[in-house]
This record gives structure tokens, C-alpha cells and sequence, in this order.
């Protein structure tokens, strides 16, 4: 049930997926070639934000304009539980794509400094954050208040970033071991697991058109 409410999920954005892996691919090279510092980070950094963003963004925006999809789904034999979970799901996916495709690209692209673990569990502490946020705010407000608050989140989140590794505010995050990021870990599941409670609670009790 699982797999066919995520490939719905897939369907849905499949042009903007393609477009959101040519700026994935696009991303690196131009950082690269315009810093010869931190440019690995910043770009994955920007490319992570775009695949947390856009695909969750847009699938929200195509189901709120066909506000009768929802109805049909839940006619259909799916729960509304396993609606919310699938957009949990897809959003994972999404982000580990971005991590494989940036990984590829370090191969190549030496300037980048190679795929590191810890930046990688740091944005998904960030992309934690962002869907946790997100999803229950768009079973609650809807759609258009939602889209302004993910584009609240992505600002604040790339400029509080970008001027932490610019102004080296990132040595504690660099001089801190596994334990650490390992709790990391922990925290960004629990708050995807809170966040996704709180969205089946929300999408349970609401009334489709």
C-alpha cells in the first residue's frame, strides 16, 4: 500500500524531479569553480535544500489544486495514516538521492573535498527540521500558508548556514565526534516521527472537500 502511495508521490513530480536533478547536477560545478573554499559544503548544502523543498513543495500545490484527489485516495484502500506516512517517506527518498548524487560528483569533481558523513547527517538534522515543520503546518493552515513558511525555512536555514561556514562559526560542529552526530541522528528520527504522529492526528480529525 506504502510503495503505490509513494510512487503516487513520484508521478506527481516527475518533471520537476528531473528538473530538480539537473540543479543538482549544475549546483557543485558553479560552486566549485566561483570559491576554492567550503565550496563542497555550500553546495551541498543548496542542493539539499532544493530536493527537501521543491518535490514536497509541489506535490502539495498539485494536490491542492485537485482538492478532490484527497477524497479519492481516502475512498480508495488507503488510510489517511498511510497518506501522511508515504509524504514522510517520499521526502526520505528524496534526500538520500540528493546525498548519492552529490557523493557521484565529489568522485569527479576533487575541488569539492569529497562526501563527508557528519555533513550529511547535519542536513538531515536540517531536513528533519523542514518536513517536520512543513507537513503538519499543511494539514492544518493548507497549502498557500505552507508554501510561505517553507519559503521562510529555506531562507533562514541557507543564510544561518552559509554565514556560519563563511564566518567559521563551525568549529564546534567540525571538532565534535560521532557520539555527537549520533545523537544527531537520533533527534532528527524522533523529530520525524513526532512530526508525522502529529500530521496523522491533524489529517485524521480534517473534513475533504
Amino acid at each position: 500500500m506504502l510503495f503505490n502511495l509513494v510512487k503516487k508521490d513520484f508521478l506527481i513530480t516527475k518533471k520537476h524531479i528531473l528538473l530538480l536533478f539537473l540543479i543538482g547536477i549544475i549546483i557543485p560545478p558553479a560552486f566549485q569553480w566561483q570559491l576554492s573554499e567550503n565550496a563542497g559544503v555550500l553546495a551541498f548544502t543548496l542542493s539539499a535544500l532544493f530536493f527537501i523543498d521543491l518535490p514536497l513543495t509541489y506535490n502539495s500545490m498539485k494536490e491542492y489544486k485537485c482538492s478532490k484527489a484527497a477524497t479519492l485516495l481516502c475512498a480508495a484502500p488507503y488510510s489517511r495514516r498511510q497518506i501522511v506516512i508515504s509524504k514522510y517517506i517520499f521526502g526520505t527518498i528524496m534526500y538520500l538521492a540528493c546525498c548519492v548524487l552529490f557523493l557521484v560528483q565529489t568522485l569527479y569533481l576533487k575541488k569539492l573535498g569529497g562526501f563527508h558523513i557528519k555533513l550529511a547527517i547535519l542536513m538531515f538534522f536540517v531536513f528533519a527540521l523542514f518536513q517536520g515543520i512543513y507537513i503538519p503546518v499543511q494539514y492544518k493552515i493548507g497549502y498557500e500558508m505552507a508554501r510561505n513558511v517553507s519559503l521562510i525555512l529555506f531562507i533562514l536555514i541557507w543564510n544561518v548556514i552559509a554565514y556560519s561556514i563563511v564566518y567559521e562559526k563551525t568549529a564546534f560542529l567540525r571538532s565534535s565526534g560521532f557520539g555527537f552526530y549520533g545523537i544527531l541522528s537520533v533527534l532528527s528520527i524522533f523529530i520525524l516521527v513526532a512530526s508525522a504522529c502529529l500530521s496523522i492526528n491533524i489529517y485524521e480529525k480534517a473534513e475533504l472537500a
